[in-house]
């Protein structure tokens, strides 16, 4: 559950960010890890106002990190609860929301408000991956739409056929690789 372990000291850290949990897996496992894991992941939840979560969770403070919501993280977050059958409706009604209106920015505060307006492929992939998850054709569709718009069309481009930004030709792997992802499932 926690982030890291050292194989020297043999001793792990007290951080559990809650995207590295992932249910499905551990639920296939190790029932015991899998329940510990959902509660930290499902006790993350800001609230229903704001149906996001938090980073991580300190085992030793027992505390969520107030830190600012890192959209993928976030998204990732949301896939493992949707593959175990766990995302609630409110959470996945906001994903929805943020897909149809082209907002799904890159960071969120804990309050829900936007701290970051760029935005990135990566972020609709992996609400097409939420969409194909919990069988929701019309958020995976949207989803796909906004990705393929984001793709280089330009034949001429170095960056042909890539999710990079055609002006800087700057590419991210990150981006690239879910999208791939995405769109083979």
């Amino acid at each position: 559950m926690t982030d890291m372990y050292s194989l020297d000291s043999k001793t792990h850290n007290q951080l559990v960010t809650l995207c590295y949990q992932d249910l499905s897996v551990l639920k296939k496992l190790d029932s015991r890890s899998y329940h510990k894991a959902l509660r930290v992941v499902e006790e993350g939840k800001i609230s229903r106002e704001v149906p996001l979560y938090y980073q991580s969770y300190n085992l030793k403070d027992k505390k969520y990190a107030k830190d600012k919501l890192v959209t993928p993280q976030l998204l990732i977050t949301f896939l493992h609860l949707a593959e175990v059958d766990k995302l609630p409706k409110d959470s996945l009604n906001w994903v929805k929301q943020k897909v149809d209106t082209q907002t799904l920015y890159n960071a969120y505060s804990v309050t829900g408000k936007a701290e970051d307006k760029s935005t990135s492929a990566a972020n609709y992939a992996i609400a097409m991956m939420i969409g194909n998850a919990v069988h929701d054709d019309q958020l995976y569709d949207a989803a796909k739409k906004v990705l393929l718009s984001m793709q280089v069309t330009d034949k001429k481009s170095e960056i042909y056929g890539s999710f990079g930004d055609s002006k800087t030709k700057q590419v991210y792997s990150f981006n690239e690789l879910n999208a791939l992802v995405a769109l083979n499932q």
